[in-house]
């Protein structure tokens, strides 16, 4: 690990410390996978370094907008941590993840609601 500006994103709420390289592009959907808040759905305007974390991409960002999961998945924050299993060490696992079910409104309402979500928390998607 070399010291430097990239957060990297492990099993906490925030960033476990920062690093000099990126393997993740900004505009990302994290969510932790082990620890007491495995499962915790973060959104990243800023290229990260993953590490125990699973990360949420669209599979076609001009059907689902990306920051529209964000929200939606943050909807479903208790849900997905009742995903967690293990008793020591609790995780949240990728294939628990690929079957939530999303219900997708149109894009032209994604975009809208996106738009009122970023104003609503600037700091979250403008640094």
């Amino acid at each position: 690990m070399v010291e430097g500006d990239v957060p990297v994103v492990a099993a906490g709420i925030e960033p476990s410390c920062y690093h000099n390289e990126s393997n993740r592009m900004a505009g990302i959907i994290t969510v932790s996978a082990s620890g007491a808040n495995a499962g915790y759905v973060n959104y990243w305007n800023m290229p990260i370094f993953a590490s125990d974390c699973n990360t949420v991409l669209t599979k076609d960002t001009n059907k689902l907008d990306e920051v529209f999961l964000y929200h939606r998945l943050r909807t479903m924050q208790e849900e997905i941590f009742l995903m967690q299993r293990g008793s020591g060490q609790p995780h949240v696992y990728a294939k628990d993840l690929e079957h939530i079910i999303v219900p997708v409104p149109n894009m032209d309402a994604q975009i809208r609601f996106s738009a009122f979500a970023e104003q609503s928390d600037k700091s979250k998607f403008y640094g």
